[in-house]
This record gives structure tokens, C-alpha cells and sequence, in this order.
């Protein structure tokens, strides 16, 4: 909460009687993207957003959902988590392939 939320709050509260306002908080966010560069060594990779715009974010820590042998790698699809100004990747996303039990 910024310093002037928590001051008219304070005002607010101070007059008494009066339902005291208070800031909506931050909601996640899922967004799904690729992988672009990988840095192993960092523990980032840039992440690419699905839409025309093309944007990147470099630098976006991965969860380690992968593991030092199974690392990401350009190209992968994978989810990211962003709440307020945190971007994270999840992990990649699977598609199970079709099974038909007779």
C-alpha cells in the first residue's frame, strides 16, 4: 500500500463513523509464452508473449518445476505467473497426447 493510501486511510479512520477506503489489492495473473534465450547459470530466461505485439521480458526467473537436467529451452511454451511488477515462468506446458482406451 503506497504511503498516500495508508495517509487517507489514517484521515479516514481518524474522523470516525465514516467507512474507511481501502486499495484494491493486486491480482496474479496467468500468461502463457515462449522461451527465448536460456541462462542457466542465472536461473532467467526471456519470455515471450503470445500477441501480435511480440514483446519480450528479458531476465524472467524460471521455477524449478524444471531441473538441472531437464532445463528450459528456446522455444518451449510455458506458463508464467506475473502479480504486480514479478514475472515468473511455471513451467512448460504439456499437451498429454490423445489416448483411446478400447
Amino acid at each position: 500500500m503506497s504511503s498516500s493510501a495508508i495517509d487517507r486511510l489514517a484521515r479516514t479512520a481518524l474522523r470516525g463513523n465514516t467507512p474507511a477506503w481501502v486499495p484494491r489489492s493486486e491480482q496474479m495473473t496467468m500468461h502463457q509464452g515462449t522461451v527465448g534465450a536460456v541462462d542457466p547459470f542465472k536461473g532467467v530466461v526471456d519470455f515471450q508473449f503470445n500477441d501480435p505485439s511480440g514483446l519480450i521480458i528479458p531476465g524472467v526467473r524460471f521455477l524449478q518445476a524444471y531441473s538441472a537436467s531437464n532445463l528450459p529451452a528456446e522455444g518451449h511454451t510455458v506458463w508464467a505467473g506475473h502479480f504486480g511488477t514479478d514475472l515468473v515462468v511455471l513451467g512448460q506446458h504439456i499437451v498429454p497426447p490423445n489416448l483411446v482406451i478400447p
